[in-house]
């Protein structure tokens, strides 16, 4: 009887050591597919007097998906790719359009805390290259733009995983983005960029 309650007792406690890091141990690998992703979609209107002046719609879409690997209990270090497209449409034949694109190594490291809600920050540092381009009205004529800007960027960001399994994780995440470019074209034109944001995703633990 002692041996069966002492057996069943190790099993309980291996599972819910199973349970709280096997997600996280080392050896084992995160894919996060859908954190940041999003489509917005919106219109401006300038009025004056009553009158429209001019209205325009703007689409934004950005994805950022990443993989990574768990080289030590609770620690993961893999690449993230950053894909964000805005563009903004005057009218039929005149618009403003920007890609982004950016590649990082990333580091993510989960806080060894019990239960399903787990603390995380991570880190990612990378290259980072962005394309303007525009059609716009001038004078009789339509004038066409492009741009092209290269350089570095940075993340930081920190937020808790909430495991609905041993496989599953939903994600709440602050982060701060900083970005310092150059044209292409133009060296001593550069292009420098500071963003606060949060997303909601899922991550997948194998």
């Amino acid at each position: 009887m002692k041996r069966t309650v002492k057996l069943g007792f190790l099993i309980g406690a291996l599972i819910a050591s199973i349970n709280s890091y096997g997600q996280t141990s080392k050896g084992n690998y995160i894919i996060t597919g859908s954190t940041g992703l999003q489509f917005l979609s919106s219109n401006t209107k300038n009025v004056y007097d009553g009158e429209t002046l001019n209205e325009y719609d703007t689409k934004t879409f950005s994805f950022n998906p990443s993989a990574g690997y768990f080289i030590m209990d609770n620690l993961a270090i893999g690449l993230s790719f950053n894909i964000t497209s805005s563009k903004t449409e005057i009218d039929d034949e005149n618009y403003n359009k920007s890609t982004s694109t950016l590649i990082a190594p990333t580091a993510m490291y989960y806080f060894p805390v019990d239960g399903k809600i787990r603390p995380f920050a991570q880190l990612s540092i990378g290259l980072q290259s962005v394309t303007n381009k525009a059609k716009t009205p001038s004078g009789m004529y339509n004038s066409e733009y492009k741009q092209t800007l290269n350089g570095c960027g940075v993340n930081i960001g920190g937020g808790v995983a909430y495991f609905v399994s041993n496989y599953v994780s939903i994600d709440l995440c602050l982060s701060y983005t900083k970005s310092s470019l150059k044209d292409t074209d133009d060296k001593e034109f550069k292009h420098k960029q500071s963003t606060f944001g949060s997303n909601i995703g899922i991550s997948l633990y194998f």
